[in-house]
């Protein structure tokens, strides 16, 4: 009887954990901070330069918006599990950015996340705008937008994510 028990004890804890190690990860209680940078010598920005405002969230369980009227970016940005998603925002403020990026001038997002989370990021090829990522870590993402690259209403960035 004692060695049906502790059967029983064994199987019940080796599929515990079994079900814990296979358990999809998540971004849910993740913090989030995001920071965009403007290059652009034609808007009298010949150094890289702060724009907009730096914004942390912590991440909820479906989809988290970084609404452009909060982080006064050009694009509205929402991040999941699998993907950040950069929509352009169509208002009067943003029409006098609508161009072919020059020479010279750079569009850069850095995001660093509270937990060493991130397996891998990848622009996704699908999307109307694809940036250049220029580093991925488990705390980091990286990427930016350059010279020959159109922007504006209809262009948008996909990144899709990988956790770990």
């Amino acid at each position: 009887m004692r060695n049906i028990v502790l059967t029983i004890v064994i199987a019940s804890l080796v599929a515990l954990l079994a079900a814990c190690s296979s358990a999809t990860p998540t971004l849910e209680g993740t913090g989030l901070t995001i920071k965009n940078t403007i290059q652009a010598p034609a808007f009298n920005m010949p150094e890289e330069t702060a724009f907009g405002k730096d914004t942390t969230k912590t991440l909820g369980a479906s989809t988290t918006s970084y609404p452009a009227s909060e982080t006064e970016y050009v694009y509205d940005i929402e991040v999941s599990d699998s993907s950040i998603k950069l929509t352009w925002l169509d208002n009067p403020a943003t029409k006098a950015f609508e161009r072919v990026i020059e020479d010279g001038t750079f569009d850069r997002y850095y995001l660093t996340f509270d937990k060493d989370i991130i397996k891998s990021a990848t622009a996704n090829t699908s999307a109307t705008l694809v940036p250049n990522i220029t580093k991925v870590t488990g705390t980091e993402i990286e990427f930016e937008v350059g010279p020959g690259k159109q922007v504006g209403v209809g262009f948008d960035i996909v990144i899709d994510l990988k956790l770990k």
